[in-house]
């Protein structure tokens, strides 16, 4: 195996392994929730999301993650007009 082949294969293996675990870094969760790393930190800091601490990073249980996009869907689903509603111009 050359090096680039075997660079390759490490890269494929940690994102093989980064997908099978359900904690996240910060990083991970941010995009996953399609937001900033400051917005999970302010989060985490506010103890809207619960986080585990591996040495000093945070990782954040991909659960817990799901919740903050439950409630993220149902306070869209409230705010969003009908679509049968006109909208004023």
């Amino acid at each position: 195996m050359n090096i680039e082949a075997a660079e390759a294969f490490e890269l494929l293996r940690r994102e093989i392994q980064e997908l099978g675990s359900p904690w996240k870094t910060v990083k991970q969760a941010a995009a996953y929730l399609q937001t900033s790393p400051s917005t999970i930190h302010g989060l985490i800091n506010k103890g809207t999301l619960k986080s585990k601490y591996l040495g000093a990073c945070p990782r954040l249980h991909r659960d817990d993650l799901d919740k903050i996009l439950k409630v993220r869907k149902e306070a869209i689903k409230q705010t969003s007009l009908p679509l049968d509603v006109p909208i004023p111009a």
